[in-house]
């Protein structure tokens, strides 16, 4: 695929993801467990799957960012680059082209600088796709954890689910693909303050029983819908 048809199809879907944030109804769980993270600025990694990206975009539309600093997402180093940069891009993202694989990390200069801007403050927060780009589904690439670990930074597992979404299901993630209009419940789980001292494993297994936990969790609340930390506006 050309790099011109990759920014043409990365476009099409940023274009698409605006018209969804503009009329889905938000329905946030947890929200305040996060919100003085960002308050005060502390470095944070929303870990997120890979087949729930196109319903996270409305992380960035319902969370001001502290003295406006850029929100960022990882995407993977590869053919799909110039078409995840220029879908992240369109929607108001920075990003960061890196590889979530062990052995990519000693000469990963993106990866580096991510956790850099991420340690130092200069982004506001940075969102991966801790399956991603390959899966297997809900087994996290080392790479969350490395970032987290060499920044100090905090986790926050996030879901999506949205009832009237149209689901993939061939696919290895079952991606969601929301529509217009529509209902999308976001629920956050508990942070999780990672240090450096912390095993690389340790982190992985936080982050796949926190993941695995948060996804059920907004699954029950899509198909059950209860006002209990209901958080509809900013």
């Amino acid at each position: 695929m050309n790099l011109l048809l990759q920014r043409i199809i990365g476009s099409s879907f940023a274009y698409y993801s605006r018209l969804i944030d503009g009329t889905i109804n938000p329905h946030f769980y947890g929200r305040d467990r996060v919100l003085s993270l960002i308050q005060n600025q502390l470095p944070i990694v929303w870990a997120g799957l890979h087949g729930q990206n196109r319903l996270a975009s409305v992380i960035a539309s319902y969370f001001v960012t502290p003295n406006e600093k850029p929100v960022c997402a990882i995407v993977a180093g590869d053919h799909r680059q110039v078409m995840m940069e220029s879908y992240y891009r369109n929607i108001g993202f920075d990003t960061y082209a890196v590889g979530m694989e062990e052995d990519t990390f000693g000469g990963a200069r993106e990866l580096l600088r991510a956790i850099k801007d991420l340690k130092s403050g200069r982004i506001a927060y940075l969102f991966l796709a801790i399956d991603g780009p390959d899966g297997p589904a809900l087994i996290p690439k080392p790479g969350v954890a490395y970032i987290a670990q060499r920044a100090e930074a905090f986790i926050i597992p996030v879901t999506f689910a949205s009832p009237q979404a149209i689901q993939l299901k061939s696919r290895w993630d079952q991606m969601a693909i929301p529509v217009p209009f529509s209902d999308v419940y976001i629920y956050f789980g508990p942070s999780l303050a990672i240090s450096n001292k912390m095993k690389i494993d340790e982190i992985l297994s936080l982050v796949s029983e926190s993941l695995r936990t948060a996804d059920q969790k907004v699954k029950a609340l899509a198909a059950r819908p209860s006002d209990e930390d209901y958080r509809q506006s900013p």
